[in-house]
C-alpha cells in the first residue's frame, strides 16, 4: 500500500490518455488515437491492481507503469516523425 501516490498518478494519467485518444480520432488520426487508446486502458488497469498486489511485489506496478510511458513517448515521436515526411 505504500505506492498509492503512484495508483492514483496513473489512473489520472490513463484518463487523460484516453480523452487525448477520443480527440484524436475525432481529428482523424486514427494511429494516435488508438495508441493512446490503448495506454490509457493499460494506465487504469495498472493503477488499480496496484491497490490490491501484495507489498513485496509494488515494484512491478511501478515498473510496468515507466515501460508505458516510455512506450507512448516512443509512440509520440515516431507519429510525429511520419506525419513531417
Amino acid at each position: 500500500m505504500n505506492n498509492i501516490f503512484y495508483n492514483i498518478i496513473s489512473i489520472v494519467i490513463g484518463i487523460i490518455l484516453i480523452v487525448f485518444g477520443i480527440i484524436e480520432l475525432i481529428r482523424h488520426n486514427k494511429s494516435m488515437g488508438i495508441i493512446s487508446l490503448i495506454h490509457g486502458i493499460l494506465f487504469i488497469g495498472f493503477g488499480t491492481y496496484g491497490f490490491f498486489v501484495p507489498k513485496e511485489y509494488e515494484f512491478i506496478t511501478v515498473l510496468s507503469m515507466l515501460a508505458l510511458a516510455v512506450t507512448m513517448i516512443f509512440a509520440l515521436l515516431l507519429t510525429k516523425t511520419i506525419k513531417k515526411s
